[in-house]
Formats: structure tokens, C-alpha cells, sequence
């Protein structure tokens, strides 16, 4: 069942034409088009599986909430992996996985009626578990080592970003 007035495509190109006023403005051009490329990407991706969701019955507005949380914190999760040293080939998957966990449990849990400040704490508690489980199997494979692991660990853009505003 699709949903009726959500245009997906849309919506997603709005959320990322929003993301070059709040790039480092120390990033190499690359890294800024990796993180528009990828929030892109991914956004359109569970955009369309949101929109094609059979299990649920969600409005516009719990489409769009979900579709921009899960575009947020691949913006957040992309700029922690650049600022710490993590091989740009593991980015991807990285965020496949956090973005997967998002639409998980916010596509459980929008239909229960949450209040969204709940919501957002537990998809916090999610991204932050499944972005560390992440690293730490990067260490565990000694692909990175224990140094870029705590930077990455301790990394936040998100923090970054809500101490600025």
C-alpha cells in the first residue's frame, strides 16, 4: 500500500539541499559530496520503502518522520566517520546498518503512537549501539586500531551540532 501525497523523492531532495550549511566547512570537497551523495542515497532508498510499506498504514507527516530521521542521523554518522579516521570503505555499511536499525524500529514503534520525544531518544540509543558494534568489529578485525577506535567511539556531530545552535 503506498502513500497517498507522499512524494518521497521530493522530500528527500529538500532534506539534502539543506545539508551545505551545516557541512564542516573544513572538509575537502570530496568528503562534502560523500556526505550530500550518501544522505541521497540512502534517504531516497528508505524513502521508497516507507512509501511502498506494506505492514503499516502511515500518514504523510509519520513518513515524513521517519524518512527525516533516518536522513539526519546519516548526515550525523557520515561526518563521525570522516572526522575519525575510519577507512572510506567501511563507511558505507556503516550507515547501511544504522539507517537499517532506524527504519526497524521507527516503523515499529510510530505506529504504537509514541510520543516523538520518545521516539527520538530510543532511535539515539539504537544508532549509538549499532555504530559502536560497528567499530568495535572494526578493531576486533584489526582494521582499525585502537586509537582511531576511540576517536570514532568519541565522536559526535550531533553533540557538535547542538551546542552550536
Amino acid at each position: 500500500m503506498t502513500i497517498e501525497g507522499f512524494d518521497y523523492k521530493a522530500f528527500v531532495q529538500e532534506l539534502s539541499s539543506q545539508t551545505d550549511d551545516f557541512l564542516p566547512a573544513y572538509f575537502y570537497d570530496f568528503q562534502k559530496e560523500y556526505v550530500k551523495d550518501t544522505l541521497l542515497k540512502i534517504s531516497l532508498y528508505f524513502g521508497e520503502a516507507i512509501y511502498n510499506y506494506e505492514k503499516s498504514n502511515f500518514s504523510v507527516i509519520q513518513a515524513k518522520i521517519i524518512t527525516q530521521i533516518i536522513a539526519e542521523w546519516v548526515f550525523h554518522k557520515s561526518i563521525d566517520l570522516i572526522k575519525s579516521g575510519i577507512p572510506y570503505d567501511y563507511w558505507d555499511g556503516i550507515l547501511d546498518s544504522i539507517a537499517l536499525s532506524i527504519f526497524k524500529l521507527a516503523t515499529q514503534e510510530i505506529s504504537r503512537v509514541m510520543p516523538s520525544n520518545n521516539l527520538l531518544q530510543i532511535v539515539e540509543q539504537v544508532v549509538n549501539e549499532t555504530y559502536r558494534s560497528s567499530l568495535i568489529e572494526l578493531g576486533a578485525r584489526n582494521i582499525i586500531d585502537k586509537s582511531i577506535l576511540d576517536r570514532a567511539l568519541n565522536q559526535s556531530n550531533i553533540d557538535d551540532f547542538m551546542e552550536q545552535s
